[in-house]
């Protein structure tokens, strides 16, 4: 459970938050995706999403922090008044190209984003906040943090999560090695 209540830390405002320094000389590149629940999540809180952003933002401050919208997302704005100075990564890139800035990626866990960043080897922390009706047995093999107080010392302490059996599960890289040299074989045979 977090320290704060959710309502306790919307309530605030940057300038409120005291948070813990890193004592790296060099702060962190973190690569923060947007908490864009799906739509079809009966359990889902809208408030989530700012839960989400404005406590990592408090947590992590001390760090070069870039938030990267959903493609889909016309939020800019909003983020922008929500946390005065925030950078933006450059959503119109691919996302495999804006994987080469950060140390660290965290977003939530039902993103695909979250399987691109795990195969492009990224150290990765995939958030997944109640309430929810997502079926935790989809994330067998991935630590899935569920609380912003989990997600920092995650990031504080370098804590880097095995999901090889969990990215394994969902691409097979293994078990077919080389996919699309496959279906090309089957196609011209």
């Amino acid at each position: 459970r977090d320290s704060m209540s959710r309502s306790s830390w919307l309530d605030r405002s940057p300038a409120d938050w005291e948070h813990a320094r890193d004592t790296r000389k060099t702060p962190m590149k973190i690569l923060l995706l947007q908490y864009l629940q799906p739509r079809i999540d009966p359990l889902a809180v809208e408030n989530t999403e700012t839960f989400y952003f404005l406590g990592l933002m408090a947590r992590l401050a001390d760090h070069d922090i870039r938030l990267r919208l959903h493609p889909e997302s016309r939020k800019r704005e909003h983020y922008k008044g929500l946390w005065p100075g925030l950078k933006f990564d450059n959503e119109s890139r691919p996302f495999r190209k804006a994987l080469a800035w950060p140390d660290l990626v965290i977003g939530p866990a039902f993103s695909g984003a979250m399987l691109e960043s795990l195969a492009a080897g990224k150290r990765t922390l995939m958030v997944l906040l109640a309430p929810h009706s997502c079926n935790l047995s989809y994330f067998r093999g991935a630590k899935v943090f569920t609380s912003l107080d989990a997600v920092e010392h995650a990031a504080r302490t370098f804590t880097d999560p095995d999901c090889k059996e969990f990215l394994e599960r969902y691409t097979a890289r293994k078990e077919i090695p080389d996919p699309v040299g496959k279906i090309w074989a089957a196609l011209v045979a």
